[in-house]
């Protein structure tokens, strides 16, 4: 045994074994079940202790995690363990570190709007949603490149962020969130003797969201259903605040409901050659959604079982934009239906609970429109720029009766209705991301010609002049509204078109 004079006397308050973060010094306590003459012979040899949380560096991607822990049976380690992972940020220029922690936090505040009401002990409180997550940590390096390592994640804190260009942080534990770092990151190093030393970096990271839409190219379809579902959970969910638990309030939801079935189904019942499986299915809907009015169902079942007939139809692929325009003029007698339903209305309550069933139901007859219209297979640039006009129109209409329902239940002080920030923000997103989609497809078809017919001619003769051969004929006739007798004889001195 040596000399007790080489071996560390701990209790020496200046000893270096004092100077080293207890972190170190816990994870020396569990380095497993070994002699006390070992455990002494490592302590004194010791240069490069491991803190509790150990993350392998040498390891890829898959972020594989260690704990030290007593030598114990591998059933005893706690679940948390496996759900950790390695902390790692990367920044916009690509730059990435990984980092070790001890401890994680995250916040998000609610903003909630409260008004006090003149003359009166009322007070009105609003809430108008959720920030975003602030993850504020406290990392760490050790090792022998401890400083370098702390210096390059330093360095890339203060690279220019943007929305558009964020930070990646890969949270060990909430997964990976755009973020930009906040306030004023800091930076302390502490050294011992031995070679012992630790770099730790104080810093906030907010997470933001882009500012940017998205690309044509990037867009599709099933996004704009994805953000059609969105408006829908989220409208739904502001729709539970109706009350009409008395006899008079229910009567009252239950006419009006049945006034906008009754413009749904009018508008289904137009269209023409609807695949037969679809209009079953809508069929079934209806008929459910009957039953539930009649068996006096809750307001927000009512209203998901007409959102989801409206969804169903206008997920259908479609050859003519015919469909569009048809949910154009649904929406559009839906939000007059509703503007007059307000307007009549003789109580805040009656029109609280139409402000929250417009906001509904107005949502998704407008984003219908969007919908529907990016399922349509189109033949020219005019087919594409009719529909972003249904589009742009069908949202104005929107917007102003929401306005206005807001409108009636304000006192010029505070308002009993409030439109959703979340389904307006959404709402907009699928009509700007749709007709972005439109306009993306509509480089891609055939432009508009048009020419003066000097001689009379007729429809195969000009089909195969301007096509070169008469696939197209359908097509021509179509577009020029050639019928009946023209189809044989076009006269001198018409204006006809032709795409290429």
């Amino acid at each position: 045994m040596p000399d007790r004079k080489c071996r560390p006397d701990l209790r020496q308050p200046d000893h270096i074994w004092r100077r080293v973060p207890i972190l170190f010094r816990v994870a020396f306590s569990l380095r497993g079940l070994r002699s006390p003459r070992a455990r002494r012979r490592s302590l004194h040899h010791s240069r490069r202790p491991r803190p509790a949380f150990a993350f392998i560096r040498e390891a890829p991607v898959s972020d594989i995690l260690t704990l030290d822990l007593p030598a114990v049976d591998a059933a005893s380690v706690p679940a948390f363990v496996s759900r950790l992972r390695a902390g790692r940020f990367t920044s916009p220029s690509g730059a990435e570190s990984s980092f070790l922690f001890d401890s994680l936090s995250r916040s998000r505040a609610k903003k909630t709007a409260v008004h006090e009401v003149v003359d009166s002990d009322e007070t009105i409180l609003q809430d108008m949603g959720s920030s975003l997550h602030v993850f504020a940590l406290e990392v760490y390096f050790v090792g022998e490149n401890c400083d370098t390592e702390a210096d390059a994640f330093y360095a890339s804190l203060y690279e220019r962020y943007t929305p558009d260009a964020p930070g990646i942080l890969n949270h060990p534990r909430w997964g990976d969130v755009a973020v930009i770092p906040f306030g004023s990151p800091e930076q302390n190093e502490s050294f011992t003797g031995g070679g012992v030393g630790i770099a730790r970096i104080t810093v906030e990271f907010r997470e933001t969201k882009s500012q940017a839409f998205g690309q044509g190219s990037k867009l599709s379809a099933s996004g704009i259903a994805d953000a059609t579902k969105k408006i829908d959970a989220n409208a739904l969910e502001r729709a539970q605040k109706m009350v009409t638990e008395s006899k008079v309030a229910y009567a009252k939801f239950k006419a009006s409901i049945k006034r906008k079935t009754s413009i749904v189904t009018g508008f289904i019942d137009g269209i023409k050659d609807l695949i037969t499986d679809v209009r079953e299915e809508v069929d079934a809907l209806t008929a459910d959604l009957l039953s539930a009015i009649d068996e006096g169902a809750t307001p927000v079942v009512i209203l998901s079982q007409l959102g989801q007939i409206i969804q169903t139809i206008a997920a259908v692929p479609q050859t003519t934009a015919d469909v569009v325009m048809g949910y154009y003029n649904m929406a559009a007698s839906m939000i007059g239906e509703y503007g007059d339903d307000i307007a009549n209305s003789s109580t805040s309550a009656e029109r609280l609970n139409l402000a929250l069933e417009y906001q509904y139901m107005g949502a998704m007859s407008t984003v219908a429109v969007a919908l529907s219209a990016v399922n349509v297979s189109y033949e020219t640039r005019d087919d594409v720029a009719g529909v972003l006009d249904d589009m742009t129109d069908a949202y104005a209409l929107y917007l102003a009766q929401m306005a206005a329902a807001s409108a009636s239940l304000s006192n010029g002080i505070a308002t009993l209705f409030v439109p959703d920030h979340d389904v307006g923000s959404d709402l907009y997103g699928a009509i700007y991301n749709g007709q972005a989609l439109l306009l993306d497809r509509a480089f891609s078809l055939a432009s508009r010609r048009t020419y003066i017919l000097r001689a009379p001619s007729d429809a195969l003769t000009e089909t195969w002049t301007h096509y070169g051969d008469l696939s197209r004929l359908d097509f021509y006739c179509r577009t020029n509204k050639i019928v009946g007798a023209e189809f044989v004889e076009i006269p001198a001195g018409r204006e006809l078109v032709w795409y290429a």
